[in-house]
């Protein structure tokens, strides 16, 4: 969706996906709070195959995944690249 909207905003997407990184593999470490933590969509998907799959999290991750990834295409067509016409 930032790339899309905000070409510039590629830089904050991958921050966003290193954050989601480092709480997934040193929150504990780090002692991060729970509602920290919860900002990650990594720990919202059930272990398995220690837990039952319950659909209700996948569907609503993959549901906000669809309509950023609406949003972003739809900003990607607004944006002027195709250039001069050739003479």
């Amino acid at each position: 969706m930032l790339f899309g909207l905000v070409p510039r905003g590629v830089v904050a997407a991958w921050a966003v996906l290193a954050f989601c990184l480092v709480i997934g593999v040193l929150g504990e470490v780090l002692d991060v709070p729970a509602r920290l933590g919860d900002l990650s969509p990594f720990q919202h998907t059930p272990l398995l195959p220690a837990h039952d799959v319950t659909i209700s999290p996948l569907a609503l991750i993959a549901g906000i995944a669809v309509a950023l990834t609406a949003v972003g295409m739809l900003g990607f067509r607004r944006r002027d690249l195709g250039g001069a016409a050739a003479p």
